[in-house]
């Protein structure tokens, strides 16, 4: 990958950020960040009526969130970035890894299954600052089991492969090539079926790449959006 401009970047439009809730965006100087909640995206287009369009990012959840957004309201989508996400989780079958996560009791709820799903062995192990960090926060503001039971029902009955086709937003697609949560295939069939999308695949990176490679990652999307 060429290295792109890590300077301050102007824009017309605002990047808004669909995640997951349990993470809080940031706010920079030059751009408008705005968190939007499961179910909240397609209002948002309505109650914020003063952005004539946005650049939106969704990660994971989030991702699925944007998708719905470009689906639903094209007019006020200038780009779309989809960073470790889905069209549907029945589209794919899922690892092995996966599934045995998927039949633990309350493996969501602990910070250090958590980071193991998102992250590497050997990426925590050489980055123990970074971890130490990232569980501290988790501590402070823990998932409850509601939310993660509304999380997962809203992941398994997510679909818009059908749909795919009316995304007109010129649109890049960020994932990580060892991804156990959602494998690259899931990437490839975004890239298949959103007309002109562009897909970047990071080696050795996994369901947080945006964290894992995040310069590498930021420089991408602001020459995405440049």
């Amino acid at each position: 990958m060429e290295p792109g401009n890590q300077g301050s970047v102007k824009r017309k439009e605002p990047l808004h950020h669909a995640r997951s809730s349990r993470y809080r965006p940031e706010r920079r100087s030059d751009r408008s960040v705005r968190h939007l909640g499961y179910g909240q995206g397609c209002h948002w287009a309505n109650e914020r009526a003063r952005y004539r369009k946005a650049h939106i990012l969704g990660q994971s959840m989030g991702g699925m969130i944007a998708q719905e957004l470009a689906i639903e309201v094209p007019s006020r989508v200038s780009k779309l970035i989809l960073c470790s996400t889905t069209c549907g989780v029945k589209r794919v079958p899922p690892s092995f890894r996966m599934i045995k996560w998927l039949m633990r009791k309350n493996a969501a709820y602990s910070p250090q299954d958590t980071l193991n799903m998102l992250y590497s062995k050997a990426y925590i192990q050489e980055n123990p600052d970074l971890i130490a960090s990232l569980v501290e926060r988790m501590q402070i503001a823990p998932s409850n089991p509601r939310s993660m039971e509304i999380h997962r029902e809203a992941s398994k009955n997510f679909d818009s492969y059908h749909r795919l086709g009316r995304i007109s937003a010129p649109t890049l697609i960020i994932h990580g090539e060892d991804d156990w949560v959602f494998s690259p295939k899931h990437a490839k069939i975004l890239n298949r079926r959103i007309p002109g999308s562009k897909l970047i695949l990071f080696p050795h990176a996994g369901h947080g790449v945006f964290l894992q490679e995040h310069r590498k990652v930021l420089e991408e999307i602001h020459r995405f959006v440049d």
